[in-house]
């Protein structure tokens, strides 16, 4: 295995870590409607951004290759924005 290989392991499995420390954080003192809303929009507009440009520089340097930074970095910002908008549609959705 080369080192770039287990880097970009690494760098995949810290991801998911960190996003299912966010559902567990948001699940557990996330109680009402309008705390769904306000969390999904927190991660939709403030979060997606700096998980997008820190992967792609990360993967772009780590690789040698801008192409690969900015898919990378497109497929965690997507996963990200994905989850906040989840929590979003939880929350217009939730009764009180």
């Amino acid at each position: 295995m080369e080192k770039v290989e287990v880097v970009e392991q690494l760098s995949v499995l810290f991801f998911f870590v960190f996003i299912l420390a966010l559902n567990w954080y948001i699940i557990k003192k996330m109680k009402g409607k309008k705390q769904f809303i306000l969390s999904g929009v927190a991660i939709m507009l403030l979060l997606t951004p700096f998980i997008y440009f820190s992967s792609a520089i990360t993967i772009g340097v780590l690789v040698g290759d801008g192409f690969a930074g900015g898919a990378g970095g497109l497929i965690f910002g997507l996963i990200t924005f994905i989850n906040g908008a989840a929590y979003l549609v939880k929350g217009l959705i939730q009764k009180t």
